[in-house]
């Protein structure tokens, strides 16, 4: 499914998309009432587990996003509340990535189909 490249193998990209299912799945459910709080932002606590350091690095070093103080600071940032949330996805499916990262890139985006991306917002909206 995935071609290595030279900063990442396609084993590593393969693990990236299981981080991200997993952290798809836990925006779907998630408790956006339930909040962390910590020197570096609030962040619904349903999401610190599933939010891997592979992940984040991914995000920051290959999908274009600005990378903060820590994990913890960038998830508050990107995925904090519903508008937050809107902007990221938003961002994420018209990104454009270099030719060796098409294939992670795609597939991350194939997981948040308008279906998906609807529940999520709507989940976020009402808080939880």
């Amino acid at each position: 499914m995935f071609s290595d490249d030279e900063f990442l193998s396609a084993k590593e990209k393969e693990l990236v998309l299981e981080d991200w299912e997993e952290f798809i799945d836990a925006l779907m459910s998630c408790d956006f009432l339930k909040i962390s709080l910590s020197d570096y932002g609030a962040f619904p606590v349903d999401l610190a587990q599933p939010f891997t350091d592979r992940l984040y690095q991914y995000l920051i070093l290959y999908e274009g996003f600005t990378a903060q103080y820590n994990r913890w600071e960038f998830l508050s940032c990107r995925f904090g509340d519903e508008a937050d949330l809107t902007e990221t996805i938003s961002r994420m499916l018209r990104w454009s990535v270099t030719v060796e990262k098409e294939d992670i890139h795609n597939a991350m985006a194939a997981l948040l189909s308008p279906n998906r991306v609807k529940h999520i917002l709507d989940n976020a909206a009402k808080g939880g």
